[in-house]
């Protein structure tokens, strides 16, 4: 992985994260494992699309991407091992706890 891409892999973490506090799901690991199953089949439903455009709006607020580029991150960083998207989340966890003002 390059530097840039984890900077990416964060972004998509953070907004995944805001999209999971509003979910049935009980953790984040099932949410993405979900989300990376229904992106595999290729079948959404209402909230899981709306959630990607959501991520996908993210990025391109921030990285100014495409939506080709938008789709081929948030693909890669849900198909990532749950332990890399574990530290994604425990970092993500820490800036919140002591930056709260930076999710605003």
């Amino acid at each position: 992985m390059v530097k840039f891409d984890n900077y990416v892999y964060m972004t998509i973490c953070e907004s995944s994260m805001v999209q999971f506090k509003r979910s049935h799901f009980s953790t984040y690991i099932n949410y993405c494992k979900t989300l990376n199953l229904s992106l595999k089949s290729g079948v959404l439903d209402r909230k899981e699309t709306a959630d990607i455009i959501q991520i996908g709006n993210d990025l391109v607020l921030i990285y100014g991407f495409d939506d080709e580029t938008c789709g081929k991150y948030i693909v890669e960083f849900f198909d990532l091992d749950v332990d890399i998207k574990l530290s994604f989340y425990k970092s993500a966890l820490l800036t919140i706890e002591h930056f709260a003002l930076a999710f605003n």
